[in-house]
């Protein structure tokens, strides 16, 4: 279970007392042993699909680190994004509030000052901070590194770079600092990027061969997305093997970077947060990519949290990765923030005092415009999650489809023209969310992007066709 600060309380009746019971109360309290708050390890991994993890099932061994770690912790086996990209779920994740609220929503947009970060609540209650973030929508120019003492994005260095070294080199060079002031506790982010296109071989992991019909490996996305509609069985499955290769390398990260708390000592004094920000399609819906959609693909996630002492077990209820600011608080025994009440924190299922959690699943996705001199297309959807049914919307059209997920877990059939009874009564849940999910209304900050960074998004598909 979470360690806690302990707190002594001392109750006096009125009647007189000798004068040296102050004195001596004041003893007592000076003595009383303070239990130092855990540590907070929280590691963030782009693009990554559970479906494609050991972890979740898959055949291959993707995952062997975050296998191990499962043992001691509590696996979320129906985790959602709260959006279908990396700055709005990042945000979500940073301070526990949706993306129609924090507004960090689009590509020229910033995380709003105003709003309080997790680093921030850490910071402000005495830990040591820090952040090694490899994806440039989580950087200092997008507002990342409010509340972190130090904050490294120098392996932000796009998708043709590998990363997992350079940040789990950075990362492990972090926690040694920190063990220099051991007794004061630390919050670590860590961003991992590699599985995020462009897919890349890793000779050292057998998965993928050196080609397959027209894809050698040197693709870009504008022309992977050309021929998406054309792709062969064995160029797919090419695809899928390359990403797995990716899975598996960061995954070899993530254990050096839990090998490292172990080797110092500090293993059993570590909250250990493990999340994806979003999913990756591979033409289950007809595309190749993420942030256009809100199906399954793209926005279900893997999450699992590790207190010391902790036991595995397994969640199957639906939750949302917008939960783990409250959880990741209350696990250190850091204050509420009061500002962000949209989620409801997963302390009790993380610790074994609960095994189950119902509630509706908000997700949304939203359209992009005037990031540069022409506009950007984009989408605007929202989504509802309620007892195995899943409605999206089309905000802009209406255009809606209802899915049995507990029958067909890969949206197959549209059933909103067939069930109109239970579109009503998730259309009415879906307005319910919406109104939540607009609750805080921060402030957009935009901010002008450079050349540089426009054409590094193109390589990303994130602008143009």
């Amino acid at each position: 279970m979470a360690v806690r600060r302990k707190r002594m309380t001392m109750n006096f009746s009125n009647r007189k007392l000798p004068a040296f019971v102050p004195v001596l109360s004041l003893m007592i309290l000076s003595c009383a042993p303070e239990t130092k708050a855990p540590n907070v390890l929280l590691i963030v991994v782009d693009t990554l699909r559970p479906d494609r993890m050991s972890l979740y099932g898959a055949e291959r061994p993707t995952t062997p680190a975050l296998d191990s770690l499962a043992g001691q912790a509590c696996v979320f086996e129906r985790a959602y994004s709260t959006s279908s990209w990396t700055m709005p779920a990042v945000a979500s994740i940073m301070t526990g509030m949706y993306p129609s609220s924090h507004k960090a929503t689009e590509i020229s947009r910033t995380l709003a000052p105003e709003l309080e970060t997790l680093a921030e609540g850490f910071a402000a209650s005495g830990f040591q901070t820090a952040a090694v973030v490899s994806h440039t929508f989580v950087d200092e120019k997008h507002g990342f590194d409010q509340g972190f003492a130090a904050f490294d994005s120098k392996n932000a260095l796009g998708h043709e770079a590998i990363s997992t070294e350079g940040v789990t080199d950075l990362a492990i060079a972090r926690i040694e600092q920190f063990t220099q002031k051991r007794k004061t506790p630390f919050f670590l982010f860590v961003h991992y990027f590699d599985p995020h296109f462009n897919y890349k071989d890793h000779p050292d992991i057998d998965f993928a061969a050196p080609h397959a019909g027209r894809l050698d490996g040197k693709q870009e996305y504008g022309d992977i997305r050309a021929i998406r509609h054309s792709l062969q069985d064995d160029e797919l499955q090419y695809l899928l093997d390359l990403y797995d290769e990716e899975i598996r390398h960061t995954d070899a990260g993530i254990g050096r970077l839990v090998a490292a708390l172990r080797k110092h000592g500090l293993d059993e004094e570590t909250v250990i947060v493990f999340a994806s920000d979003h999913g990756e399609e591979f033409l289950d819906h007809g595309r190749i990519g993420h942030r256009k959609t809100l199906y399954e693909e793209v926005v279900r996630v893997p999450m699992l949290i590790r207190v010391p002492g902790g036991a595995a077990r397994r969640v199957a209820d639906p939750v949302s990765i917008g939960s783990l600011a409250p959880t990741i608080r209350e696990l250190a025994g850091l204050p509420r923030n009061q500002d962000a009440v949209q989620f409801r924190s997963l302390a009790d299922l993380v610790e074994g005092r609960a095994t189950s959690t119902r509630g509706a699943i908000y997700l949304e996705t939203e359209k992009t415009v005037g990031m540069v001199e022409q506009e950007v297309k984009g989408d605007d959807y929202h989504a509802i999650i309620l007892d195995g049914w899943k409605l999206i919307e089309d905000r802009r059209s209406g255009e809606q489809e209802l899915f049995d997920l507990s029958r067909d877990p890969l949206e197959s059939a549209n059933l909103a023209s067939q069930d109109t009874a239970r579109l009503a009564t998730l259309k009415e849940a879906l307005e319910v969310s919406r109104r939540l999910a607009t609750s805080g209304q921060a402030p957009g900050r935009d901010r002008t992007l450079s050349d540089a960074e426009i054409e590094k998004l193109r390589g990303l598909g994130y602008i143009g066709d």
